[in-house]
């Protein structure tokens, strides 16, 4: 903006790796991603952050399905993210390390 007036929940940087590879029939991927600091409604600054996440995908050949399992904020970083207006919460904390598996069908 021409006055340098700084937006609320709005990084000035995001970054975001990620590697993706193939382990015979499966394939492995990290992923890095950082959000820069942030202006609650408030006002308040909440600070960048981190996350790591792996993904592990079985891919049988010649099969319709797959399977991954994929682990979410590996290191459980501790993090925020700004609440709208309509929230009573300035800052709403996000969920540390979690897991999911899946299933898929190609058809």
């Amino acid at each position: 903006l021409a006055d340098e007036t700084t937006l609320g929940n709005s990084p000035r940087s995001l970054t975001k790796l990620f590697l993706s590879l193939p382990l015979w029939h499966t394939r492995g991927g990290l992923e890095w991603q950082r959000v820069g600091e942030r202006l609650t409604v408030a006002g308040a600054r909440l600070p960048a952050h981190a996350v790591t996440n792996l993904t592990l995908q079985l891919v049988p050949p010649g099969s319709a399905l797959s399977m991954s399992a994929s682990l979410y904020n590996v290191f459980d970083k501790a993090y925020a993210d700004p609440g709208g207006p309509e929230l009573r919460q300035d800052a709403v904390a996000q969920d540390g390390r979690q897991w999911r598996v899946q299933l898929a069908l190609s058809f």
